[in-house]
């Protein structure tokens, strides 16, 4: 591999200063290990997920979604806010991940990513909400590749969105794509990319999920809330899918073969195809 000019920082979108992951890049390919998609249980995704936020030990990227409808519960939700039958009606598992705060509904059209960054990597900042940056511009920038005019959420404007009427306010309380956090990425002010992390041992975890198509529907039913035919609307105008942001279907390999290039020219990335360490599968087996 030839040795990859050095890197930009991105434009800032969401006011202040240009983030600046220059100094990421060297007179050596910046090397990222691309970990084989896959699209397995979301439950062997969380334990997958874990033992990269605690062993990682090069910069790695993992793609993944699952054919199993899944309804899984943010780190701290409880499983009260859950509509057991309709889960049980529509064959949906219920399980909860180690990060995020609200629920989130996998299916196919949910595509996730991973992010894991070892220890003192220079993208993983002492401020947590600042870390997010960086991954949030780079999706504005895939987007952007895909033909969609996507938007960073500022602090000021996550802090400072409306709060929903009472009659919804449990969806939008309990739905992760029913809320805005710094550095997600709208479009025409939906959330179309979610963002949460994880720390642990000097690592970070950084965690993306975008729908291709958003179900707000089926999410709608999955959970317990007061008034579903309100809450359906809400929901409706607070997210969006890849679909209809950019007016046609768009597969996956589209959008991880666009993140590619994102980190490549953004950057300076290489992604080298690498399999799970021995500590990690064993870490894997183990929990």
């Amino acid at each position: 591999m030839e040795p990859i000019a050095q890197t930009r920082g991105f434009e800032s979108q969401a006011g202040g200063p240009p983030s600046q992951p220059a100094n990421v890049a060297s007179d050596q390919p910046n090397v990222w290990r691309r970990l084989p998609a896959d699209a397995g249980a979301s439950a062997a995704h969380v334990h997958q997920s874990d033992a990269l936020s605690r062993l990682v030990s090069l910069p790695t990227v993992w793609w993944h979604w699952t054919d199993e409808p899944t309804l899984i519960l943010g780190a701290g939700q409880l499983r009260a806010d859950v509509n057991g039958d309709a889960c049980d009606a529509f064959g949906v598992r219920v399980i909860k991940r180690h990060t995020g705060g609200t629920s989130v509904f996998a299916d196919p059209s949910l595509l996730g990513l991973d992010v894991a960054l070892p220890p003192e990597h220079p993208l993983m900042l002492t401020d947590v909400v600042e870390s997010y940056r960086w991954i949030g511009e780079a999706w504005v920038h895939v987007l952007k590749l895909l033909g969609v005019t996507g938007r960073l959420v500022s602090i000021e404007s996550a802090r400072t969105q409306p709060r929903p009427s009472t009659a919804v306010e449990s969806i939008l309380r309990l739905a992760c794509f029913g809320s805005l956090s710094p550095y997600e990425v709208v479009v025409n002010g939906r959330k179309l990319v979610g963002l949460s992390q994880v720390r642990r041992s000097g690592r970070i975890l950084l965690q993306c999920g975008i729908y291709l198509k958003f179900q707000a529907a089926t999410l709608s039913q999955l959970l317990l809330v007061a008034d579903r035919s309100a809450a359906l609307l809400e929901l409706e105008a607070a997210a969006i899918g890849l679909d209809e942001a950019a007016g046609r279907d768009i597969p996956r390999r589209e959008v991880m073969e666009a993140f590619t290039r994102t980190l490549s020219e953004r950057l300076g990335v290489v992604e080298v195809d690498g399999a799970w360490t021995p500590e990690e599968l064993e870490y894997i087996e183990r929990a």
